[in-house]
């Protein structure tokens, strides 16, 4: 079983280009230039993607990946989803999703989908003291994972989409 997951950021036609054997590769870690810089040479950039594998008595039964803005906040709400409440990977990537966090006045809010939640079931959240925030680059970024079920040995993954 394996975490991985990847994702090609570049400007449309890219300003600047690596070639490897002869394949160009526009704008090589554009994104990650602060990060690099900051690292400095020959060390490791830190994983943002949340690679992981979960384990139940020693056997693998869960295996995911997320990137895009709210990856901890989805990577957390999947893991409950398919744990807890035995959905599967195909599921959860159709719920509404988490985008980030951040502070206003003080408070933590989390983005959320545009019309995607229940409003009642935002309001019960709310009286018990959380924040949302409709927003539209609350897409939650992308989770990838696959199951195997331990008692029925069924394995299950996520449909290669973006919401």
């Amino acid at each position: 079983m394996v975490a991985l997951i990847h994702s090609s950021n570049t400007n449309a036609w890219g300003s600047n280009a690596l070639f490897v054997n002869g394949i160009s590769i526009p704008d090589p870690a554009a994104v990650w230039r602060d990060e690099i810089l900051e690292t400095g040479p020959g060390k490791r950039l830190v994983e943002s993607t949340n690679p992981t594998i979960i384990l139940k008595e020693g056997k693998p039964v869960l295996a995911f990946s997320c990137i895009g803005g709210g990856l901890n906040s989805q990577a957390l709400a999947s893991i409950i989803s398919v744990l807890d409440f035995k959905m599967t990977p195909e599921q959860v990537v159709k719920l509404p999703s988490f985008g980030f966090a951040f502070l206003k006045n003080y408070e933590a809010i989390l983005t959320i989908e545009v019309n995607r939640f229940d409003s009642t079931q935002l309001r019960k959240a709310e009286s018990m003291g959380s924040m949302f925030e409709e927003h539209h680059s609350a897409i939650g970024g992308f989770w990838s994972a696959i199951f195997i079920d331990q008692k029925t040995k069924a394995i299950s993954s996520t449909p290669i989409l973006y919401k």
